[in-house]
């Protein structure tokens, strides 16, 4: 068995990975120090995916704002792009925090319904193609 004793200067201590390796606080933070862009694309993502799970409608502007400004301003291109969207999505996304009675309004139901809708579309015109092809026979 190989082990590996990695220093990863952010104020851990030296842990030792195997390859199943329990600590896995360590291994992440091993993957983030190989390279800036990998570090920053992921606390944005981190960051974001909080805002997106904490954001009250009432209070989010700042926070939104802030957090625009960082995605608008990112080394990465990608994450540029992704800015540009939330800032063009913005009134869209915050109405996405609105809440009645304690759950965040969305429109994922109707969007499960309409996709059921689809399928049993594309079974029923499926089904009649095969009868179709099956009385020309």
């Amino acid at each position: 068995m190989e082990v590996w004793v990695i220093d990863l200067e952010l104020n851990i201590e030296e842990h030792c990975l195997y390859e199943n390796c329990p600590k896995k606080c360590c291994q992440s933070k091993f993957l983030l120090s190989i390279d800036p862009s990998l570090k920053e694309a992921y606390y944005l993502k981190e960051q974001y995916r909080e805002f997106n799970l904490s954001a009250q409608y009432e209070t989010c502007d700042d926070e939104f704002q802030d957090l625009i400004s960082k995605f608008q301003s990112s080394e990465l291109e990608e994450f540029r792009e992704f800015g540009k969207l939330l800032s063009r999505w913005k009134e869209y996304i915050k109405n996405s925090f609105i809440r009645f009675r304690g759950r965040r309004l969305s429109n994922g139901p109707i969007e499960g319904i309409h996709s059921r809708i689809k399928i049993i579309y594309q079974v029923i015109s499926l089904t009649l193609h095969h009868i179709n092809d099956e009385e020309r026979n």
